[in-house]
């Protein structure tokens, strides 16, 4: 009885060095990107953007080696600026407000800042992700709410409404690389279910 408890205890802490062994190999660095700043989204390129805070939001893609120089890609203006998703192409989505109103916008990274406003939200929109096909979703205000979309990068006037299951509307949150989209639907004025939207707008929702 002894020697199998002896035997047993052995076991025990071979194990537990063999696991304490694999965890020292996962150790993390921590580089501060910089203070009054959120880095909001990485691609698998390990580009890295968020904003910085400065006497407004701004939309900056980080310097990762921690050296602080960040470009900038909104206007250099008193108006906020969101950037929410990088893709692995390095196309960068949010929002820049304009005048009063929040507008889905395409950053250009270079910084150069060819931004690329989308045609049909300038009643009011975000955008939250791109996938790597360059297909964006958010949402727009209309006349009878906020409505999940579907933008394209490439193309300003391209946009589809997704629909919602009933007013005040609905918001889109995520898409991956096969165009499925995810995000959150009405069902009352103060209730909102998960929604599996169609991606055609054809509502199929």
């Amino acid at each position: 009885m002894k020697r199998g408890r002896s035997f047993f205890v052995t076991a025990l802490f071979a194990v537990l060095f063999i696991t304490s062994c694999s965890r020292a190999e996962y150790t993390y660095d921590i580089i501060d990107l910089g203070k009054y700043c959120v880095a909001q989204s990485i691609n698998d390129n390990g580009q890295v953007v968020g904003s910085m805070l400065t006497y407004s939001n701004h939309v900056v893609l980080f310097d990762t080696t921690g050296k602080g120089n960040h470009i900038i890609l909104d206007s250099d203006s008193m108006e906020a600026s969101i950037a929410e998703c990088i893709n692995n192409k390095g196309q960068i989505v949010g929002y820049e407000m304009v005048g009063m109103v929040l507008v889905v916008t395409v950053f250009d990274s270079t910084g150069n800042g060819d931004n690329l406003h989308i045609e049909g939200t300038w009643a009011g929109g975000e955008a939250y992700e791109i996938n790597n096909l360059g297909h964006i979703v958010g949402y727009v205000n209309n006349n009878e709410g906020r409505f999940a979309a579907l933008f394209n990068a490439m193309d300003p006037l391209e946009s589809v409404l997704l629909g919602a299951l009933t007013i005040p509307g609905s918001v889109a949150l995520s898409i991956n690389d096969k165009d499925r989209v995810v995000g959150l639907s009405a069902i009352t004025e103060h209730r909102g279910h998960a929604a599996w939207f169609d991606s055609s707008g054809g509502g199929d929702n």
